[in-house]
């Protein structure tokens, strides 16, 4: 399977969603070696790829949220460190 998904085992292994469906399809068809290269339908890679794609799409809208809450801190920061400057400056003698 993760060969078919272009994806490491460990990564496969390491997400609950995705173990929880390659022990199921084990548990009904077998090992590995019994899993057919290309699966008709909705096949368990088919349902791994959808699963990874929610996951992939779940984290990007995550990132982006935390890229615009960090930008925003930044603008505050910089505004701050800004006016802080000048008042540094209005104090101090040239």
């Amino acid at each position: 399977m993760a060969r078919q998904a272009g994806v490491s085992t460990d990564f496969l292994y390491r997400s609950p969603e995705l173990r929880t469906l390659i022990e199921r399809h084990r548990a009904k068809h077998g090992s590995a070696s019994a899993v057919p290269a290309d699966f008709p339908g909705d096949s368990p890679t088919t349902a791994a790829v959808r699963a990874l794609s929610a996951r992939l799409a779940r984290q990007q809208e995550a990132h982006r949220a935390e890229v615009t809450r960090l930008r925003k801190a930044l603008e505050a920061a910089q505004g701050e460190n800004l006016e802080l400057r000048r008042r540094l400056a209005r104090h101090e003698p040239d």
